[in-house]
């Protein structure tokens, strides 16, 4: 809007905060005017109202330097003083300090949507900077003037867990994996209704949900892996028994047979070949306590 006005021919100040309130005037909860002072308006932030005063607007949005000065500076040898000065904009079109703020914006959030940013706040744990020491009142402080607690009022407030259908589909469809859930947003559909959440909403390509409805479906989704963890569990139990079972059916006529000759190297030798038996044989403990009584006979024979 104000480029616009800086092309108008009679385009000023008080025009431009003339439109403005014009075009905003209708959204009373973020924009007013200042009724003491009319070449004003006020702009209502999150942190608090700002009242900003129109002298000066459409000048210190051109931003331009005289074009003499820039072709001086775009051709010096110094190539960082060049570079932010490029040729290009003398002979192509010169764009104003918010155009240029709208292109750096627009870059910023593409970049940002292109990653995944984290970020990490940092308090003081005292004033003497010192280890081991920790200060609630002045931790608290921090945390309250930083605007750690009202922005995480604002996370709650809003939808702080969003998953692709596809993802929903994935992660929550185990509560119930007899049915076929056709179509990953009809799916969705299915699966909150099945889990009794009403409050979760299903858009375009997410589904976003609260806190309270995540640790709900999270218990569901828990419940349901458990079941499906014990049934797994159940055979590969049965499994293990079975092979442990066929494995000392085998051996057990070998221990036997050992055990009637009686034979001390023969008893040491059969228990190196049963490592594998994690069952506690009859006839294990028994080549055990034969080979104790035979060494202690040959011992009291000595």
């Amino acid at each position: 809007m104000i480029d616009e006005e800086l092309r108008l021919p009679k385009g000023s100040d008080d025009t431009y905060v003339q439109k403005l309130l014009k075009t905003h005037n209708s959204n009373k909860n973020y924009f007013a005017k200042v009724l003491k002072r009319p070449k004003n308006f006020l702009v209502m932030h999150y942190a608090g109202d700002v009242e900003y005063e129109s002298r000066g607007f459409l000048e210190k949005n051109k931003d331009r330097l005289y074009e003499d000065a820039y072709d001086l500076l775009s051709r010096s040898q110094f190539k960082f003083l060049a570079n932010m000065f490029p040729n290009s904009d003398i002979k192509g079109d010169k764009q104003t300090l918010g155009a240029k703020f709208r292109r750096q914006l627009n870059d910023l959030m593409r970049t940002l949507n292109q990653t995944f940013p984290h970020y990490i706040r940092c308090i003081k744990p005292n004033a003497e900077k010192a280890p081991m020491s920790f200060t609630v009142n002045m931790c608290l402080e921090q945390l309250r003037y930083s605007g750690v607690f009202e922005a995480v009022k604002i996370r709650k407030q809003g939808f702080p867990f969003r998953y692709t259908h596809e993802l929903f589909l994935k992660r929550f469809k185990c509560i119930d994996q007899k049915r076929n859930w056709g179509r990953a947003k009809d799916a969705c559909y299915a699966l909150l209704k099945a889990m009794k959440v009403n409050t979760a909403q299903v858009g375009e390509r997410r589904v976003l949900y609260r806190a309270t409805e995540h640790r709900k479906m999270e218990l569901i989704r828990n419940v349901a892996v458990e079941k499906r963890a014990i049934f797994i569990e159940k055979f590969c139990r049965r499994y293990m028994a079975r092979k442990q079972m066929k494995a000392m059916m085998a051996i057990r006529p070998k221990l036997q047979a050992v055990l009637r000759s009686r034979d001390l190297k023969k008893l040491e030798d059969s228990l190196e070949g049963v490592g594998h038996i994690y069952y506690p044989m009859r006839e294990i403990y028994q080549i055990k306590r034969l080979i104790f009584c035979i060494k202690e006979e040959k011992r009291l024979e000595k």
